[in-house]
């Protein structure tokens, strides 16, 4: 709990003093979002259900670039700093600091979700659509978090690249870019090769 705390506690520092660039990060991404959504609804104005998948893939993909990322993002990071051995010579393990260094990026990651999609929602009007799906939802919010917490698997392997070759940040790009483009997001699975 107290890794949790410090955690927490250096995360919301790190906000506070670099604000400026978390908003036009997350300014930039609604941009991109938006978009898409945009151009997508376009296409399919009469299928709500589309719109709504193509919401949720969005969503996924949100979510995707920190589960990938995080991990490896640090340890490079602590590696950088020379602090990585300190790290595995304290009396919590290795495994629970990450675990729970990751746990708060997904807390903090989670909320500003909710600030960033009620906001699409709300621009775009799909709370009808979203409405519509009723217990549906709850099994969508499932599959999210058993995918998500996959990525983060898949995260920690691009964390043990990141043992072994010190820079694995284009194996992150590129896992993420497939997710957002295989997974129905943007292109639509009757459209791929």
């Amino acid at each position: 709990m107290l890794i949790i705390k410090a955690e927490l506690k250096k995360l919301i520092g790190d906000y506070k003093n670099y604000w400026f660039n978390y908003l036009f990060g997350n300014i930039t991404l609604f941009i991109l979002a938006a978009g898409l959504f945009w151009t997508f609804a376009g296409q399919n104005q009469n299928h709500s259900g589309s719109i709504v998948v193509f919401l949720f893939g969005l969503f996924f993909w949100y979510f995707s670039g920190d589960a990938l990322g995080m991990t490896s993002q640090m340890i490079f990071e602590e590696l950088m700093l020379g602090t990585f051995e300190q790290l595995l010579m304290t009396t919590s393990s290795i495994k629970k600091i990450i675990w729970s260094r990751l746990f708060v990026q997904f807390l903090l990651r989670t909320l500003f979700a909710v600030v960033f999609f009620t906001t699409l929602i709300s621009v775009f009007g799909m709370w009808p659509s979203l409405g519509a799906l009723g217990s549906k939802l709850f099994l969508l919010l499932t599959i999210f978090l058993i995918g998500v917490i996959g990525l983060y698997g898949m995260g920690f392997v691009v964390a043990g690249l990141a043992l072994v070759f010190k820079q694995a940040g284009s194996i992150v790009g590129i896992l993420s870019y497939f997710v957002l483009f295989f997974t129905g997001t943007v292109v639509e699975f009757e459209l791929l090769p």
